[in-house]
């Protein structure tokens, strides 16, 4: 086995989404980072550190999702597209380990929720065009785009997406 697939095969096993798994907000349904062995997060580029904090944050955000699982009542979305960034620091935890890469994955975290705070109050006619983008990108999607990320390929952008148009999405 080749040191790439090595490598794909310990990242696979981490980057587990299981968003809407059940109905309450917890962040178990996100891959949990800190069972990541530090050699492998302190392998990630500052680009694919970030580019995986730009998709556990849209894995957040779709957590936040009022309609993400069963049963559930009001998100941490409403319709007009509030946060309770709550949710992020409930993250936090994952990233406690000190290393160049969980703090840029952090920074990438806290980077792409600022810029959907800022699509929500400076844009808000493109919102809802993020709402669908973001609500079909399901557990799969996600998978397939943490793994780009952690393998240095190019991942989708969403805001690019709803912006400039012409993005292919990973599919559900």
């Amino acid at each position: 086995m080749s040191p790439l697939d090595t490598l794909r095969q310990q990242w696979a096993k981490i980057l587990v989404f299981r968003v809407g798994s059940n109905a309450d907000l917890s962040t178990e349904q996100l891959p949990q980072l800190s069972a990541c062995p530090q050699d492998l997060l302190d392998d990630l580029s500052p680009d694919e550190a970030t580019a995986l904090g730009y998709v556990l944050s849209l894995a957040l955000l779709k957590l936040s999702r009022p309609d993400n699982g069963p049963d559930l009542q009001e998100g941490m979305f409403s319709v007009e597209g509030r946060v309770d960034a709550g949710l992020f620091f409930w993250y936090l935890p994952e990233f406690w380990k000190t290393s160049a890469a969980t703090a840029a994955i952090w920074d990438s975290v806290l980077w792409n929720l600022g810029s959907y705070l800022t699509l929500a109050t400076r844009s808000p006619e493109y919102l809802a065009q993020f709402h669908r983008l973001l609500d079909s990108l399901g557990n799969n999607s996600l998978h397939q785009m943490a793994m780009q990320a952690v393998t240095g390929q190019e991942i989708a952008d969403l805001y690019t997406a709803i912006l400039y148009g012409g993005v292919t999405l990973p599919c559900r």
